[in-house]
C-alpha cells in the first residue's frame, strides 16, 4: 500500500471508528468520499471471488435504527478489500431488518434484502436474510433474486443469480430459522424444498465449468461427526465435533447428498467453531454451547474450482456477533483470463 492510500485509509478508519463510539448512524455519516477512492467502478479483474456466510446477531433495532453493527460491518469490508482480500459477495443471516425498505447502505456494495413477515407487529425485530455484493463483480453483470417463497414455513433463502455473457454464478443465502411461539418450522420440509431447488441449479450447469452454483448460510444444524458425502470415495472425510447432532440432521445431510454438494468446512479449511455465544465465551470451554452450524457448500464436480476457505473469528475483525464469519474463495469464471487458463487445462485433458 502506497503512503498516500495509507494515509487516506488511516485517516478514513479513524473517522469511522469515531463515528461508531458517538453512536451515530452509519447512513450518514459525511466522509464517505474517502472511501469511495478506493472502490472500484470497473469490471473485477482478479482471478479469485470471493464468498463469505455470517450471521450478523442483528443489524437493526426493534425501531429501525440501524446499530453501530452496519459502520462495524463497513470496516471489515473496507479493511478486507485494502489487504486485497475483497468480500465479493457476502451472505447475512438474522439482519433483524423490520421492513423490506430498511436497507443495509454501504459504500461499494448492493444490497438484496429479505425481512421477516412472519412475526407479531409488537414483537422485537428478528430473523431477516440479505446479500452484500460488490459493485465490481455487477458491472456488465446481469441480476435476477429470487426470495419470496416460503419453504416449510421458513422465510430464511435468497437465490442470486449473476450472469455474464456465457457465464453464470448461482449463490443461495440459507437461514434454516427455529421453532417460535405460533410460528412452526417444518425442518424436513425446509430441507427437501431448499435442496430441490439447489439440485435444480446443479443440474443446469452440469459440467460446465463456466457455470458453478454456491451455497452458504446459517443451517442452525449441527452433525457431530456424521459425514455429509460417505458415498464419494475419493473425497478426504470431514473433519466435525463431538457433540449430539440435531434431530434434523438426517435431512440436512439427504439433501446434501442428493444436491451433490460437499462441505467445505472441516476439508480445504482450518477446522474451527462457527457458533460461539459471546455471552459465554469466558465460561468453561465444557459448558460452552459453542457448535458447527454455519456451511458452505459446493457441487462435487466442481470441486477444482473451490481454492481455499477459512474462519475468521470475531475479535480478528471487530465484529459483534454470536457467529465467526466462514468464507472461501472460487475461481472467477468472469474473469477473461481464467477462462483462457480452464480452456487450456481442458485442451490438454482432451
Amino acid at each position: 500500500m502506497n503512503k498516500r492510500k495509507s494515509n487516506n485509509y488511516r485517516d478514513y478508519r479513524n473517522k469511522l471508528r469515531a463515528w461508531i463510539h458517538q453512536g451515530q448512524d452509519p447512513n450518514r455519516r459525511p466522509f464517505y468520499q474517502c472511501q469511495q477512492n478506493f472502490n472500484p467502478t470497473s469490471s473485477t479483474s482478479n482471478s479469485t471471488i470471493r464468498l463469505a456466510t455470517l450471521n450478523a446477531t442483528g443489524l437493526f433495532h426493534k425501531e429501525g435504527e440501524t446499530s453501530g453493527k452496519i459502520s462495524e460491518l463497513a470496516l471489515l469490508l473496507y479493511e478486507a478489500e485494502q489487504n486485497d482480500k475483497i468480500i465479493h459477495v457476502l451472505a447475512i443471516q438474522e439482519t433483524f431488518a423490520p421492513t423490506e425498505a430498511h436497507s443495509v447502505r454501504i459504500e461499494g456494495y448492493t444490497w438484496y434484502g429479505r425481512h421477516r413477515t412472519k412475526r407479531h407487529a409488537d414483537s422485537k425485530c428478528s430473523g431477516g436474510i440479505g446479500l452484500l455484493v460488490h459493485n465490481s463483480l455487477l458491472v456488465g453483470t446481469s441480476s435476477s433474486i429470487e426470495q419470496d417463497c416460503i419453504l416449510g414455513g421458513c422465510e430464511g433463502y435468497q437465490k442470486l443469480t449473476l450472469k455474464r455473457n456465457r457465464t453464470r454464478i448461482t449463490i443461495f443465502n440459507v437461514y434454516h430459522e427455529l421453532d417460535r411461539v405460533h410460528y412452526k418450522i417444518k425442518h424436513t420440509e425446509f430441507h427437501r424444498q431448499l435442496f430441490n431447488r439447489i439440485k435444480n441449479s446443479v443440474t443446469e450447469d452440469g459440467d460446465d465449468p463456466n457455470k458453478l452454483t454456491c451455497v452458504l448460510g446459517d443451517f442452525n444444524t449441527r452433525l457431530g461427526i456424521i459425514q455429509d458425502r460417505p458415498d464419494l470415495a475419493a473425497m478426504s472425510p470431514r473433519s466435525g465435533e463431538s457433540c449430539p447432532k440435531h434431530k434434523w440432521a438426517k435431512s440436512l445431510v439427504d439433501g446434501i447428498q442428493h444436491s451433490e454438494l460437499i462441505i467445505i468446512h472441516g476439508r480445504k479449511c482450518d477446522w474451527d467453531w462457527t457458533f460461539f455465544p459471546i455471552r459465554n465465551k469466558a465460561s468453561n470451554a465444557s459448558s460452552t454451547p459453542r457448535s458447527v452450524i454455519d456451511y458452505c457448500l459446493m457441487p462435487d464436480n466442481k470441486w477444482d474450482q473451490f481454492l481455499d476457505a477459512g474462519i475468521s473469528r470475531r475479535d480478528s475483525f471487530d465484529f459483534d456477533s454470536h457467529h465467526h464469519l466462514h468464507w472461501f474463495t472460487i475461481t472467477n469464471i468472469f474473469d477473461s483470463s481464467s477462462h483462457a487458463t480452464s480452456d487450456s487445462s481442458q485442451s490438454a485433458n482432451k
